[in-house]
């Protein structure tokens, strides 16, 4: 066995030690759960880090839980894009390795139209509007902040903003806001929206710079669709539930039906090397018919208040409102349609 499967293993055995009802249910446990992986296995530098194949692992024991980490883990992928900054900064960069330190992601793509805006001030730049998703409230420590300029794109590192009320009503008052969303299969990942009036952000904050005429720089992202550790994990209980159920007159139709989703996990697998594809609408998908097939098998159980298939099946729906492109909505558009 491999050192990678070795640690992945020993990750997975970490991962089932962790309540999944607390998983779902307490941000402190996210929180405590990331720190915990990162300082047991995230290492001090690039080559012990976290893989893609643990947070797969991570997305298979709590979607909450892999959302999260992913969002960690994608902050420290895009701070490895900029040579100069870990050269500056190694003290941070080993904290945000080991789990002394996590960051989250406000404003993860710089679409139309940008919600953010900065305007230049003698230390940095001045910035107000509204990210609309941002998770982590009380347990990540930093954010990676996009915004927009009259000319350019930025993206900064800052501490988590608090709330700021303004004493007063300056039209220069700097104000912060943070209004936690109803999400009540994802209440663990205290996502909300987080509206800035006039928030400072300094250089020495600032990450990067592209003017708006200039072409972005091809990036190859390492972490392509972890969330398929989600179809991974539970192909893995319907195969163990089919075991324990060998006399159900429907046994070999779902057994049929689970070799299909395993041909399509794979398949999956095989393609993410392939970065110019946009696989993101083809895995939810395949976790949609998991999770499924999952749910018929459990029969009146799925149903019940608290079941693993309807707690699943409503984490799922994060898929749904944040973890696409435009590509993969249109592709479940068609598929609803037929």
């Amino acid at each position: 066995m491999s050192l990678t499967s070795n640690k992945s293993s020993s990750v997975l055995s970490y991962l089932e030690s962790v309540s999944t009802s607390d998983l779902i249910s307490d941000p402190a446990s996210i929180g405590l759960t990331i720190r915990e992986l990162l300082r047991r296995f995230g290492g001090a530098s690039e080559t012990t880090s976290l893989t893609l194949q643990d947070l797969e692992l991570a997305f298979g024991k709590s979607i909450a839980l892999g959302f999260s980490l992913w969002q960690h883990m994608a902050a420290l992928d895009r701070l490895s894009a900029i040579p100069d900054w870990l050269a500056n900064n190694a003290p941070r960069v080993a904290n945000l390795r080991n789990g002394s330190a996590i960051c989250g992601l406000a404003t993860t793509h710089l679409s139309s139209p940008v919600t953010i805006h900065g305007s230049p001030s003698p230390n940095g730049y001045v910035v107000s509007g509204t990210a609309r998703w941002v998770s982590g409230f009380n347990f990540f420590d930093n954010l990676i902040l996009g915004f927009e300029t009259s000319d350019a794109y930025c993206f900064a590192l800052i501490p988590f903003p608090q709330p700021i009320i303004p004493i007063g009503s300056s039209p220069d008052s700097i104000r912060c806001d943070f209004r936690l969303l109803d999400l009540t299969a994802l209440q663990s990942t205290s996502t909300g929206e987080l509206t800035l009036e006039n928030f400072p952000v300094l250089n020495t904050q600032l990450l990067s710079r592209r003017e708006k005429n200039a072409r972005p720089a091809p990036r190859k992202s390492s972490l392509k669709i972890p969330e398929l550790g989600v179809a991974k994990s539970v192909s893995k209980k319907i195969n163990s539930a089919l075991a324990a159920k060998q006399t159900h007159p429907l046994s070999t139709d779902f057994a049929s039906a689970l070799a299909q989703i395993n041909s399509r996990i794979t398949q999956l697998e095989a393609e993410r090397c392939d970065d110019s594809l946009d696989l993101a609408g083809p895995c939810h998908l395949l976790i949609q018919d998991t999770l499924r097939l999952f749910a018929l098998l459990s029969g009146s159980r799925s149903l019940a208040a608290g079941s693993e298939a309807s707690r699943l099946t409503l984490e799922a729906m994060l898929f749904d409102v944040f973890l696409q492109s435009e590509n993969s909505m249109r592709l479940k558009i068609e598929a609803a349609a037929r």
